[in-house]
């Protein structure tokens, strides 16, 4: 609403901020280079095809695996999958592609990464990550600071735009509720005896060992 003046009255823009504020381009590259970059970084040695020893004897497919009845790929197709993974994180990263590469990383993420608990493995390290890869597949988040933008030669700075703040509003909407389930959960299961007993120390024990 607007008063005689034509100016937006307190009401409306505090709504306006709460819900997705105009904002620039910077943050939500900062916010890829982050999160793809991370995620190269983080999981650069891993080698899913070590799954394949155990496939015989532990295969027990769960989630999507079992819905969309997923199957672990032969090495060859492992070894390309796992190549065009860290290859599309790296070009995520840089912004090249970031059109085409973003739901290609968060794909072959939510593949690789959830390989585990088909043999028994619980891993919640690689849920946040992954759910924001997906956020990311539907945001402009390569339009400065990119491959992408340098080789269009834009010389006109992108304006201000809803679009550059829904996405990092998200992601902090899943940290929050993440954060808030694990809570309460803790706290229906065992109280606060999952703060003061031994769990702390023994979860500190088996991340390094």
């Amino acid at each position: 609403m607007k008063d005689a003046a034509g100016t937006s009255s307190p009401a409306q823009t505090s709504t306006g901020l709460f819900r997705f504020a105009q904002a620039g381009p910077h943050d939500l590259a900062i916010f890829r280079m982050l999160l793809f970059g991370s995620a190269l970084y983080i999981y650069r040695r891993v080698d899913p095809s070590g799954w394949l020893t155990y496939r015989e004897a532990v295969w027990l497919p769960r989630s999507f695996y079992e819905w969309l009845n997923f199957d672990l790929l032969s090495q060859p197709y492992m070894d390309i999958a796992t190549w065009l993974w860290r290859a599309s994180l790296a070009a995520c990263t840089l912004g090249l592609g970031y059109r085409w590469m973003a739901p290609v990383a968060a794909t072959l993420t939510l593949y690789i990464l959830g390989m585990s608990i088909n043999f028994g493995k619980v891993d919640h390290s690689a849920n946040l990550l992954t759910l924001g890869m997906g956020v990311m597949c539907f945001a402009r988040a390569s339009d400065v600071w990119s491959i992408d933008t340098w080789m269009r030669s834009r010389t006109v700075a992108p304006v201000q735009s809803e679009e550059y703040r829904w996405p990092l509003f998200t992601m902090w909407l899943l940290v929050l509720t993440m954060y808030m389930a694990a809570g309460i959960a803790k706290l229906q299961k065992s109280g606060f005896d999952w703060a003061l007993g031994d769990n702390f120390k023994l979860l500190l024990i088996r991340h390094h060992y």
